[in-house]
Order: structure tokens, then C-alpha cells, then sequence
């Protein structure tokens, strides 16, 4: 069953507790996680954390990397023990949360996000899973029903509204799916208006990819939205910027091209790029195939989401 519940997510607080001396050994476990080498990064956590016990930033790491190997309950184990450790933060009860849901364990995962939203009130993720939660309770008492009295209008208006709010892949665990729209009907579209913005979305990845080559950090960094939505092994945007900004400004050489750019419109405000990407630098090299999806933000295309796959 796939995850109807907001991917995981960290928390700032931990990472601002980071000692920038060990950013250099976090970048290397970020790098391998990239790569999909789980055995590899969990290697170097259990050695770093073996020095460092109480790092939270390794132990937030590991929680993810253990999922990733598909070890969910040790993963349980660890966000539980960041939990006790850091009460104050909502993140690890989200965390939980997501987790429990995974399992079918809806009123734990109901009990762990009441903790987030008690211990910080304005953290929306929590909320917006907590309605996911009782969406999800929700559709499970409508069927139930239904198996017991039999369908009626009622019942099956209910369902149905239900369903719509619970579409499969609008949200899903660890890694974000692009925001779910209506395409646009085509006359709806002026064709002029369309063609002038086909060019603003390739002129926008033509760009990124420049500013990427020539280590152009800020231009990198304003091709991206500030509601961008990280991979999951950041815990927020704010964490993935450091990241980049680290591992861009001490690179020497980037080489980044596209090749068979293919742009569709979900609506006039948001865009999906298709594209084969090559990656070269000194020490690492790549071909994947890409897709960002663009959204439209004050007469400008900014990347919100991404995925790569090959």
C-alpha cells in the first residue's frame, strides 16, 4: 500500500545544533545516500555515532537510511529515543507518525501528531497530517458502514468526497510526489500565451543548468522555489541549502547538460520538465533522467519539486 501521508520530514533545531567540523563527514553519508548506498552510509554512521552517541544529526540520518533498507520498526526505535530526548520538538513525533501510518496503526500515528502539534502549535506538516490521519480514519468508518447497512447515497457522497481528498500519489513517504493538478483544457489556453511560456520554462532549466555549471551558487539557488520540497534525507529546505551551498562552493569543476527537453503545461501556472541529464565533475559522474516541476511565482518559473531516476 502506498503511504497516503505527507513524507518524513527533520527538524531545524537539530540541525542548527550541528558542529560545522563534521560537515564534511555528513556530506560524504549525504553522497552515499544519494547514491543508494544505504550499507555504505549506515557503516559510517554506526562509526561516527559510535564516537558521537548522542548526535542528533546522525541519529535523524540513520532513522532515515534504516527505512530506506526497509528496517522500519529499528527506524520506530530511533525517532521514538529522539522523541524522549528532544520533547520539545515536533519533528520526531511527525516522523513517528508517518511511520505508524505506514503500519496501519492509524491512532498511534493520531496520539504521535498531537504531541507535535501540542509541543508547537504552528507547525503546519503536523496539522495537514493530522487531517490526512483522520481522512484516512475516516474512509476506513464510511466503508465499514457500508459493509454493515449496505450502500446508500449518503454513505457513498461521504466516500467519495473522502477519496478525493486521499488521492493515491499526492503525497507519499520520503520522497514527494509533484503537487497533483488538473491539466489545462486547451481552450483554455491561448496558444500564443502557451508558446511564449514553453520558452519561459525552457529559458528557466536552461539556467539552472548554467548557473550549476559555472558554480554560480546564488543563480543555482534562485532557480528553486523557497516552497521547494527537498529530498527526505534533509530536514527542511533550510537544510538542503546548506547542503548545496557546501557542496557546490568547494567544487572546481561541474559540468551539467540536458538532452531531450519535453515540457507539459498541469495548469497555466505550473510545469512539468522531462529531460535526460549528464552529470560530470572530477570525482563523480552520472546520467539520469530528470523532472522538475516548475511553478509560476511573481512572472517567474521556479523549480518545486524534482526526481531523478536511472
Amino acid at each position: 500500500m502506498r503511504l497516503l501521508i505527507i513524507f518524513i520530514v527533520g527538524f531545524t533545531a537539530l540541525f542548527g545544533a550541528t558542529v560545522p567540523a563534521h560537515s564534511g563527514l555528513m556530506d560524504d553519508i549525504y553522497k552515499l545516500t544519494d547514491q543508494k548506498q544505504y550499507d555504505a552510509a549506515m557503516k559510517k554512521l554506526n562509526q561516527y555515532l559510535a564516537t558521537k552517541p548522542k548526535d542528533a544529526q546522525a541519529r535523524f540520518l540513520k532513522g532515515l537510511v534504516l527505512t530506506e533498507q526497509g528496517e522500519r520498526d529499528k527506524a520506530i526505535k530511533i525517532f521514538q529515543a529522539l522523541s524522549n530526548d528532544y520533547p520539545d520538538l515536533p519533528e520526531p513525533y511527525n516522523n513517528l507518525a508517518v511511520l505508524y501510518a505506514e503500519k496501519g496503526n492509524y491512532d498511534q500515528a493520531r496520539d504521535a501528531l498531537a504531541k507535535a502539534i501540542k509541543s508547537h502549535p504552528t507547525y503546519a506538516t503536523a496539522h495537514e497530517n493530522m487531517g490526512d490521519i483522520y481522512a484516512k480514519m475516516a474512509s476506513k468508518s464510511y466503508r465499514k458502514a457500508i459493509s454493515l447497512s449496505g450502500s446508500n447515497k449518503t454513505l457513498d457522497r461521504k466516500l467519495d468526497h473522502i477519496k478525493m481528498v486521499l488521492v493515491p500519489g499526492a503525497t507519499q513517504q520520503y520522497e514527494p510526489e509533484e503537487p497533483q493538478t488538473t491539466a489545462a483544457k486547451p481552450e483554455e489556453m491561448a496558444s500564443n500565451d502557451e508558446n511564449i511560456d514553453m520558452q519561459d520554462v525552457e529559458q528557466a532549466v536552461e539556467d539552472w543548468a548554467t548557473a550549476w555549471t559555472s558554480l554560480n551558487i546564488n543563480d543555482y539557488l534562485s532557480s528553486y522555489s523557497k516552497k521547494f520540497r527537498p529530498p527526505a534525507k534533509f530536514p527542511n529546505y533550510s537544510a538542503w541549502v546548506q547542503n548545496r551551498r557546501r557542496v557546490i562552493g568547494k567544487a572546481k569543476t561541474i559540468k551539467v547538460t540536458y538532452n531531450d527537453l519535453s515540457v507539459t503545461f498541469l495548469n497555466k501556472d505550473l510545469a512539468r520538465a522531462e529531460f535526460e541529464q549528464n552529470y560530470w565533475s572530477p570525482n563523480y559522474k552520472d546520467r539520469v533522467n530528470k523532472t522538475l516541476t516548475l511553478a509560476r511565482e511573481g512572472g517567474m518559473w521556479k523549480i518545486v519539486w524534482e526526481r531523478s531516476e536511472g
